[in-house]
């Protein structure tokens, strides 16, 4: 396969490592296991979690950047209570009613 430019791994292994982080909830160090056991028989080397990480960090970034549909309806629901280490994290939730 050949690699995405700008790359290193193709357009498959990264979307198949974010189906797999977003679909089946798994950890970013369980995406990373998977995709090695998939590409044991094969050899090709396979992204490390923080290569996963820094996609789904991507791809989040670009849904806050993008522009939203207006609605009238918005409910916001705000949660500081997700910790790791000493840092914390603010989670903002918009659905529609």
């Amino acid at each position: 396969m050949v690699a995405a430019f700008g790359h290193q791994y193709s357009v498959q292994t990264v979307q198949k490592a974010i189906q797999q982080s977003i679909d089946s909830g798994s950890s970013l160090r369980g995406v990373e296991n998977n995709l090695k056991w998939e590409a044991s028989a094969e050899e090709v080397k396979t992204p490390c979690f923080s290569s996963v990480r820094s996609w789904l960090g991507r791809i989040g970034l670009y849904e806050l950047q993008r522009a939203k549909e207006y609605r009238s309806d918005w409910v916001f629901i705000i949660d500081l209570t997700v910790e790791l280490g000493k840092q914390k994290c603010l989670v903002v939730l918009g659905v529609s009613q």
